[in-house]
């Protein structure tokens, strides 16, 4: 099956919210492993736009990765500017807070709203 066939099915039902963040703290978990055996290198995990709409998102991605003792700029945000769903000016500011938070994002919203550095 075609990401781009079962995708919008996770994200109307709501489960995409759940499975990014189960895949953000494996990767923390990955991260922080490699932390220890003094390796230290960012790995980008892509997102739904649908979670730039949850008003609890930052406080559960900071959670994450402080809670596996990691730099925020370790885990990168990968956040595709188009889909099934388009969050809104919420969204842009989320991202930015994002990023005043030290998460490194790549994002087309931010391209196309002159937000990237």
């Amino acid at each position: 099956m075609d990401r781009k066939e079962f995708l919008p099915i996770f994200e109307r039902s709501g489960f995409l919210l759940t499975l990014d963040l189960y895949l953000i703290r494996q990767v923390c978990a990955v991260l922080s492993k490699w932390k220890k055996d003094g390796i230290a290198v960012p790995i980008t995990v892509r997102i739904s736009q649908l979670q730039l709409t949850q008003t609890n998102f930052i406080d559960l991605l900071t959670a994450a990765v402080d809670s596996a003792g990691l730099d925020h700029s370790l885990l990168r945000l990968e956040i595709p500017g188009s889909g099934t769903y388009w969050a809104g000016e919420y969204a842009l500011l989320v991202l930015q807070r994002l990023r005043d938070a030290g998460f490194a994002i790549s994002s087309e919203l931010m391209e196309i709203h002159n937000l990237l550095p």
